[in-house]
């Protein structure tokens, strides 16, 4: 119970600042016309790419904090 808290609260935070980061790039975007494919390629890269961090980054969180 005391891991799945931690892992919940601290992949939250992460998920909180993966989403500000995407909306920031989002805008950016906005600014920068590439074609609509690659838009779209970027797009679920950056989306698929931040998954991955907060997986990866909430193991070793993990693994660090209770692997003594």
């Amino acid at each position: 119970q005391v891991q799945w808290d931690f892992s919940q609260k601290y992949s939250a935070k992460l998920l909180i600042i993966c989403g500000l980061t995407l909306t920031i790039i989002s805008f950016t975007g906005l600014l920068i016309k590439l074609p609509s494919i690659t838009e779209g390629i970027l797009s679920a890269v950056l989306i698929i790419g931040a998954i991955v961090v907060v997986l990866v980054k909430t193991e070793k969180a993990i693994k660090s904090k209770f692997d003594s």
